[in-house]
């Protein structure tokens, strides 16, 4: 008995005839997940120049957070913060804590509520409006910065406010510009 003239045991199994056709969308997909990205740090940060004392960006980690893609948030949650600590005028570390409270405040929330829900949207919102009024409290106060608490407390009303819409948009965004089943949580 040879071996080498008896069929093999493994199943060969033909190349699907959409192979190349699935490969090619999902590089375009990727390339369009990676352009949205740069267009949304844009436009983001110029309205965030736009309104000083909120953080627009945290609709992107938000809806980074609410698709589920490890690398995807990994890389988002890098660029946030390096983005943040570049622009910022407190010493390193206050982003860093902003967007882990951010993070731990949305995940207490997913555990209530589904992520699409308004009032998870609105409860949220709240919060990181208090969260963005204690992180520059207390960094100012460990840094002896003075810090005007009336103005401080217009940009927390203004971050929880904006926030609802950014995401919103966002969202609606992305969803149109980039089709995909995880666009959701």
């Amino acid at each position: 008995y040879d071996s080498r003239s008896a069929p093999s045991r493994r199943a060969v199994l033909p190349e699907r005839p959409d192979a190349p056709a699935r490969a090619a969308a999902a590089e375009s997909s990727m390339t369009l997940n990676i352009l949205w990205w740069v267009a949304f740090f844009v436009f983001g940060l110029a309205l965030q120049q736009a309104l000083p004392g909120t953080d627009v960006l945290v609709a992107g980690l938000f809806l980074a957070l609410q698709e589920r893609r490890p690398f995807q948030l990994a890389v988002v949650l890098l660029a946030l913060i390096l983005v943040q600590e570049g622009v910022g005028t407190l010493d390193f570390g206050t982003s860093v804590l902003w967007y882990l409270l951010v993070i731990t405040l949305f995940f207490i929330g997913r555990w209530m509520f589904e992520t699409e829900n308004w009032l998870f949207v609105l409860l949220l919102s709240g919060c990181i409006g208090l969260a963005h009024y204690g992180v520059i409290w207390l960094m100012t106060r460990l840094q002896f910065i003075p810090l005007d608490t009336t103005q401080l407390l217009d940009e927390s009303i203004l971050q929880a406010l904006l926030t609802p819409f950014v995401w919103q948009c966002s969202m609606m965004a992305r969803r149109w510009v980039v089709p995909n089943e995880n666009n959701t949580a």
